[in-house]
């Protein structure tokens, strides 16, 4: 949605590229520094989970019986409150995290409890590096599903780490 008079702000070139490459950003920060106005800058439509009385808003109520239909209307939308209904947020996710490191690469990650669940991570996170691939995007250098059942850390052949829980340590 165009916002006539929008001061552009440092963040909107990442929320811009972000959004090209998962189709979802988180935008977080302190109370009135502008999330809501960046995230409207950058969206098709939106809905409010908030009321400004301080009563439960019957978006909230609907978001949790019935996550689609919030999640109607064109996109990018703006679900400002998102946490109001953290369900909506295991709709739209692609992957479990992220992480950026300073010199710009990225690794992706999906966290799985068992053993069993691990062949489905792995294409989940091969599916997202070939549609950043598809989009010309920067790939994530890692690809990783971190496991609670596993005896040892290992790559597989399509390049994806397992590793289970216990490996990571302080």
């Amino acid at each position: 949605m165009e916002i006539k008079n929008y001061k552009k702000r440092i963040a909107d070139n990442k929320i811009e590229h972000y959004l090209k490459l998962f189709g979802a950003v988180c935008i977080e920060g302190p109370k009135y520094c502008g999330k809501t106005w960046a995230g409207r800058n950058h969206s098709n439509s939106e809905v409010l989970l908030h009321k400004t009385t301080g009563e439960a808003s019957n978006n909230v109520e609907l978001a949790k019986m019935s996550p689609s239909i919030i999640l109607e209307g064109k996109k990018p939308k703006l679900i400002d409150e998102w946490q109001e209904a953290t369900n909506l947020w295991d709709e739209i996710r692609e992957v479990d995290s992220i992480i950026e490191l300073e010199n710009g690469e990225w690794c992706a990650f999906e966290i799985k409890l068992g053993a069993n669940k691990i062949d489905e991570a792995a294409k989940n996170l091969l599916n997202l590096k070939q549609k950043i691939e598809k989009e010309n995007g920067k790939i994530p250098s890692v690809l990783c599903v971190i496991c609670g059942l596993s005896n040892i850390a290992y790559q597989r052949p399509d390049g994806v780490y397992v590793v289970p829980i216990t490996a990571l340590k302080p």
